[in-house]
């Protein structure tokens, strides 16, 4: 993957394990390459992360995603945010970004997939910026699980990247 572009890769996983082995190798990479990273998940999973780095994660920033996503129309500008603080001089940046959970109402769901989608839009022309978005395979219907590989031009499932086969693309999320 080009370190110049936009990345946005929908994580497939299965529980709390599977939550921790596909996303701690992302996190602890731009911790190696230097790159800011922000993670915006639910309080117990922002522990688990914090664990996991031991101390070692001066270049991560936490965001509570009960507090940035209770309206799913806010993640977008603290993305946004991040990149205009963290991205200077071309510099990459990496985020973890879990809005979708089982418990989301079903209009919060809708607008969670919405933002997911316009993701990909607000930032094709931006920074050179990674995002991975995990999605729970054990608690997600697989309707939602079909959309986010609708929403995501990357899946990456049991360690392996590949572009998504229903990614709509951008001309599809402009309409």
């Amino acid at each position: 993957m080009s370190t110049t572009e936009f990345a946005h890769d929908a994580l497939l996983y299965a529980g709390d394990d599977g939550f921790l082995e596909g996303t701690m190798p992302f996190v602890l990479d731009g911790i190696a390459a230097g790159e800011p990273v922000l993670v915006v998940l639910r309080a117990a999973k922002i522990e688990r992360i914090r664990n996991e780095v031991n101390g070692d994660g001066d270049q991560i920033l936490f965001a509570d995603m009960d507090e940035v996503g209770t309206n799913p129309a806010r993640i977008i500008p603290a993305w946004r945010r991040f990149l205009d603080e963290q991205a200077a001089a071309g510099r990459p940046v990496r985020g973890v970004g879990e809005p979708i959970s089982a418990d989301r109402k079903p209009d919060e769901l809708v607008e969670c997939q919405r933002h997911e989608s316009l993701l990909n839009l607000a930032f094709a022309d931006g920074p050179a910026f990674r995002l991975l978005c995990p999605y729970d395979t054990d608690a997600l219907d697989e309707d939602v699980i079909a959309e986010a590989l609708r929403s995501h031009p990357y899946v990456i499932e049991d360690g392996v990247r590949r572009a998504s086969l229903r990614y709509r693309g951008l001309s599809a999320i402009a309409e």
